[in-house]
C-alpha cells in the first residue's frame, strides 16, 4: 500500500483517509489525487487505484477540499467521495473536467464507473515533504555513523597517552563526536514530529515510532547520566569504586543498548519508507547512506579492536622488566 500522513493506507483502505490530511498538508495535495474503485483484482476484491488525476483534477480536487473550512467537522473523517467526470486514453490519468462531491447514496457513489473503465496497475508514489527528508538525514548520520563512531573512539583510542586539551585524546574525540551525534538525532526527532503533525497523523503507532522514541531517549540521557560520574561517592581514576563500577554499566549499558537500537532502528525505517511508495531518490538514499555508514561503522570496529590489542601489548611490560 502507500501509506498517507494519517496512517491510512489509501491504496486498500482509502475510506480511512481523512479530509484534513487530503486538505492541508503539501505532502499530500503536492503528490497528487487519484481515484479508487473497489474491484476484483489479481482473483481477491479490494480497493485499488483506478484513475489518477491530471493537473486540472488536482487543481479541482483541492478546490473540492478546501471548500471545506479547517477546524470543519468532517476534518477527521473519512470517506470522502466524489464523482469526476473525464477522458483517458488508457494510460490511467484521467483528462478531468469536472470533479464535485458525491452526496448520494453510498452504493451510488463508491466504485461507480461508466463508460470505458479499463486501465493499467497503478501505483501512486508519495512526495518527500522536506521534514522528513530532513529526519532521514539527521537519523541516518547520527545513529548511523557519529554515535557508533563515538563508541567506537572511546574503546580503540582509551590506551593512547596523548592528551588534547588536558584531557585524553579517547575522551575528547568521544565527547566531540557523541556531541555532534546527540544534537543530530535531536533535530532528526523534532523533525519527524513537525512532518506528521501536519497530517494530523498519531505519534509512535509503528514498530519503527515506538522502537525510535525508546531509542532517542537513552540517547539523550546519556549526557546527562555521563555527568554522574563527578559525585563524590561515583569518583575517578583507580581504584574504581563500587559506585562507579555501578556508573560504567549504566553509561556504557544504555549507550551500546541505543546505537544497537539506532541501527536496528534504520533498517526498520528503510522498510516502512518503500512500503509507503515514497517518490523519486528518497528510498534508494536512505538504504545507500545507511549502507555506507553501516560499512564505516564495521571498519571503525575493526580497527578499533586491532589498534587497541597493539597498544595493550606495546604497553604489557616485557619479561626482563619483570624480572
Amino acid at each position: 500500500g502507500t501509506l498517507a500522513l494519517d496512517g491510512a493506507d489509501v491504496i486498500r483502505h482509502p475510506e480511512e483517509h481523512t479530509l484534513h490530511c487530503l486538505r492541508d498538508p503539501s505532502v499530500c495535495y503536492e503528490s497528487g489525487y487519484m481515484l479508487s474503485a473497489f474491484e476484483t483484482v489479481g482473483g481477491s476484491k479490494e480497493y485499488h487505484a483506478k484513475f489518477l488525476l491530471d493537473d486540472a483534477g488536482n487543481d479541482l480536487a483541492l478546490q473540492l477540499l478546501r471548500s471545506f473550512p479547517k477546524g470543519h467537522k468532517r476534518d477527521h473523517q473519512g470517506h470522502f467521495r466524489v464523482t469526476a467526470i473525464g477522458y483517458h486514453n488508457g494510460d490511467g490519468t484521467l483528462e478531468t473536467i469536472s470533479v464535485d462531491l458525491c452526496t448520494d447514496a453510498v452504493e451510488d457513489c463508491d466504485s461507480i464507473c461508466n463508460g470505458d473503465c479499463d486501465t493499467p496497475k497503478l501505483t501512486p508514489k508519495l512526495t518527500v515533504g522536506r521534514f522528513l527528508l530532513a529526519h532521514m538525514l539527521c537519523m541516518v548520520l547520527s545513529w548511523g555513523f557519529l554515535l557508533p563512531l563515538g563508541v567506537i573512539w572511546a574503546h580503540g583510542a582509551r590506551n593512547y597517552t596523548r592528551t588534547c586539551c588536558g584531557s585524553p585524546v579517547w575522551f575528547q574525540g568521544h565527547r566531540i563526536v557523541q556531541s555532534l551525534g546527540w544534537l543530530l538525532q535531536l533535530l532528526g526527532f523534532i523533525c519527524i514530529l513537525i512532518h506528521k503533525s501536519t497530517g494530523g497523523a498519531r505519534h509512535f503507532s509503528s514498530g519503527h515510532e515506538v522502537v525510535g522514541l525508546i531509542v532517542v531517549i537513552l540517547g539523550t540521557l546519556q549526557p546527562l547520566n555521563a555527568q554522574l560520574r563527578h559525585l563524590p561517592f561515583v569518583g575517578h581514576g583507580e581504584p574504581k569504586t563500587p559506585y562507579r563500577r555501578y556508573w560504567e554499566w549504566l553509561h556504557k549499558g544504555c549507550g551500546y543498548s541505543a546505537v544497537i537500537g539506532g541501527f536496528i532502528n534504520i533498517l526498520l525505517g528503510i522498510i516502512k519508507a518503500s512500503r509507503a511508495n515514497f517518490g523519486g531518490a528518497f528510498v534508494p538514499l536512505a538504504t545507500g547512506l545507511g549502507g555506507s555508514f553501516f560499512a564505516l561503522a564495521l571498519l571503525g570496529a575493526f580497527w578499533a579492536t586491532k589498534a587497541h590489542s597493539k597498544i595493550a601489548e606495546c604497553l604489557r611490560p616485557s619479561k626482563s622488566e619483570v624480572q
